[in-house]
């Protein structure tokens, strides 16, 4: 299936990649950051304190004026963007697919293959071509239903465990080969942030993994049979589908907050309530409380249909014992808290665990994820990994250790024939940290089993490929996290001159101009 972008998709808003200096000091970085991302999309903060964001071209003399050493290094994103969706989408004409196709079905001396032999050979191959290029919102949903419809015994598709602001259905998919509803969670999340479009295709590559390897692989079968898998590939469907129709490098939502008219979304990684407010002796300064920001953490905490179906589900499925936020850019992998330096319960095991799964990554490509607390990378409240981690009362007497993975490379507009890569490299460090789950899920003592019946329920929902599944029921019910009263320190934030950066996502380091921009 070949999935295309829509002809009458608009520019991209005339709009400046900077670059601010690497001279900065760690500390100093991490502070320019959290005013920065206050103001303008932080796109990325890289190695050395350099930190690369994108402006509009009218508010380029104000930040000159205050970052005097910035200076503009790429200019224009949207042929940037362009040049990108060259490379992510393949033309091809049907014809020359179609005898393509033909040819890799014939056998070695020319003669056509038996049927059913040509049949399993283009299964392979639609499924191979199927990473080599991004798929829309309805084509992710399709992959899936088909998935659970070849699979119907490992494979389950829930149509919608929420409605998305605009009223898009958020589906969830479940992958296991056990039957009880006490099996133990393993949530994989993307599409948080809706330029991110690496992470649903690394969602997939990961899904179709586990259930190839169903009864081929010892180490899947095991992880099939003990754990259940908890995919919702499109958290944010209306940011996604504005990225494919008008703007490519979209983050937020599409809440149209009160009908502010210029000011649109929340960023949904911002709205959960653990760390949202802060603490009692410093407000959240790991978000925006101004509308226009790129990291607007919303009117309240939990206020996003989308977060609120999100947190909703995950309880309904209790006990989720582990979880995965797929985002890009960075090659990193984050472990809480990114709202507050105190370390985490679980900082041992989440260090080790980040190595481990790191060097497993490292083996395949020798392509080394850092992992590091979200905190050391910059500040942020109200991210989705936190809430996982901090929720304990209401998962069954169990810890959902929980990470970011930030998928390669170092720009949002990842190659399309990088997604092979990247699924390979996600699925090694996956698999590292579904054998600790399945060996030595955290129990917390004193949490008492809950919510037992909502998990019936939740096996009785959705569609298992054989047609005769419901949808949900109308919105998912939240309840207030359990995020920990921590100790919060804040450093003071210093102004500092820098250098800048322009359009087209590529930042340049030292000579060397190399894509980039993040903010998570």
């Amino acid at each position: 299936m070949v999935s295309a972008r829509s002809p009458d998709r608009a520019k991209i808003p005339p709009i400046l990649s900077l670059l601010y200096p690497r001279s900065l000091s760690p500390d100093e970085s991490k502070d320019t950051v959290q005013i920065l991302a206050r103001y303008v999309d932080v796109w990325d903060r890289g190695v050395g304190g350099s930190i690369d964001f994108r402006i509009s071209r009218s508010l380029f003399s104000s930040i000159a004026e205050h970052f005097p050493e910035c200076e503009v290094v790429l200019s224009d994103v949207e042929a940037f963007v362009q040049e990108a969706e060259g490379r992510m989408f393949p033309s091809k004409s049907l014809e020359a697919w179609e005898e393509e196709l033909m040819a890799k079905v014939q056998a070695e001396d020319g003669s056509p293959l038996e049927c059913k032999e040509a049949m399993a050979k283009l299964m392979e191959i639609e499924s191979e071509s199927w990473f080599q290029e991004y798929h829309d919102y309805a084509a992710i949903i399709d992959w899936y239903v088909k998935l659970a419809e070849k699979n119907p015994s490992l494979v389950r598709v829930v149509p919608s465990i929420g409605p998305s602001f605009e009223g898009r259905n958020i589906p969830a998919v479940h992958i296991t080969a056990s039957a009880s509803s006490e099996t133990h969670k393993v949530f994989v999340t993307s599409l948080v942030h809706a330029r991110e479009w690496i992470g649903p295709s690394v969602g997939m590559f990961f899904a179709q993994n586990l259930v190839k390897g169903y009864g081929a692989d010892t180490e899947i079968t095991k992880m099939l049979k003990n754990l259940e898998f908890v995919f919702i590939p499109v958290v944010n469907p209306d940011g996604y589908v504005h990225t494919w129709t008008v703007d490519r490098l979209w983050r937020k939502n599409r809440n149209t907050n009160g009908g502010s008219g210029t000011c649109i979304g929340v960023d949904i990684n911002r709205n959960f309530p653990t760390g949202f407010e802060g603490s009692p002796s410093s407000k959240p300064t790991g978000s925006s409380s101004l509308v226009c920001s790129s990291v607007y953490h919303g009117s309240y905490a939990g206020s996003e249909p989308e977060s609120m179906a999100v947190m909703g589900y995950y309880k309904e499925n209790a006990p989720v014992v582990g979880a995965v936020d797929l985002h890009s850019f960075g090659k990193l992998l984050l472990r809480p808290w990114g709202w507050t330096p105190a370390a985490a319960t679980e900082e041992d095991i989440h260090k080790n665990l980040g190595q481990a799964m790191s060097d497993a990554a490292y083996e395949v490509n020798r392509v080394r994820y850092q992992s590091k607390t979200s905190y050391d990378l910059y500040k942020c409240n109200g991210v989705l990994s936190d809430w996982l981690y901090g929720n304990v009362e209401e998962n069954g007497g169990y810890r959902t250790l929980a990470f970011t993975l930030e998928l390669r490379d170092d720009s949002f507009l990842l190659p399309a024939d990088q997604i092979t890569a990247a699924g390979s490299e996600a699925t090694a460090a996956l698999k590292v940290f579904v054998n600790y789950l399945l060996e030595s899920p955290v129990q917390v003592a004193h949490q008492a089993r809950s919510g037992s019946s909502s998990n019936s329920r939740a096996r009785g929902r959705g569609w298992n490929g054989n047609g005769n599944g419901n949808f949900p029921p109308e919105g998912a019910a939240w309840m207030s996290s359990s995020s920990p009263s921590l100790p919060y320190s804040s450093a003071s934030a210093r102004g500092r001159g820098g250098r800048v950066f322009s359009d087209d996502g590529r930042k340049r380091i030292g000579h060397v101009y190399t894509t980039g921009g993040r903010q998570e």
